[in-house]
């Protein structure tokens, strides 16, 4: 198991990757996943992937961006 300090970072970096990903649900797939950057802003990155993969539907937002010609 990584360091308190290294989880932080890693913790840190992955937020900042959700974030992006709400930017890009928005300039390539041109959906606005506005309940996906509360949720981050909210709950933190790790927190919100780990709440949406737990969920037994696949999010109407990630079918979406799916459709998108393989966005995802």
């Amino acid at each position: 198991m990584p360091e308190a300090a290294d989880r932080r970072v890693l913790e840190a970096a992955f937020h900042e990757a959700m974030v992006r990903t709400y930017e890009r649900a928005q300039d390539e797939a041109r959906y606005n996943a506005t309940l996906l950057l509360r949720m981050v802003t909210e709950k933190g990155g790790l927190a919100t992937a780990r709440q949406l993969l737990q969920h037994p539907v696949v999010s109407d937002g990630f079918t979406a961006c799916g459709s998108e010609g393989g966005w995802t």
